[in-house]
């Protein structure tokens, strides 16, 4: 039995292509900045009233809905696994929806 083990690494790797590397080409743009932007905020949702604000949010690569007391201006909850998310057109209730199940 033989195993062999390949390596390749190609971070900012120079063209080798001779019609490439005498050119000037743009930089590189990394993969990870198309998937994983860690300041994306989305999906603003208001309370009934206006006082509570409630937005999907990238926080240590998870996806997370916030909600900001807007009176104090500081955070009150966060809350991870929502599928969906509302508020009661009557109330400042946030109803989530998780796994299935509204909550």
């Amino acid at each position: 039995m033989a195993f062999a083990t390949t390596a390749w690494w190609s971070h900012d790797t120079a063209a080798t292509h001779p019609s490439l590397a005498l050119s000037e080409l743009p930089p590189l743009i990394p993969v990870r900045d198309f998937y994983a932007d860690m300041r994306a905020e989305w999906a603003y949702h208001s309370s009934h009233d206006g006082r509570y604000l409630a937005w999907r949010a990238t926080r240590k690569t998870k996806q997370v809905v916030l909600v900001k007391d807007r009176t104090t201006d500081r955070e009150v909850m966060r809350l991870r696994d929502v599928d969906y998310y509302f508020w009661n057109p009557h109330t400042a209730a946030l109803l989530i929806g998780r796994k299935g199940r509204l909550w």
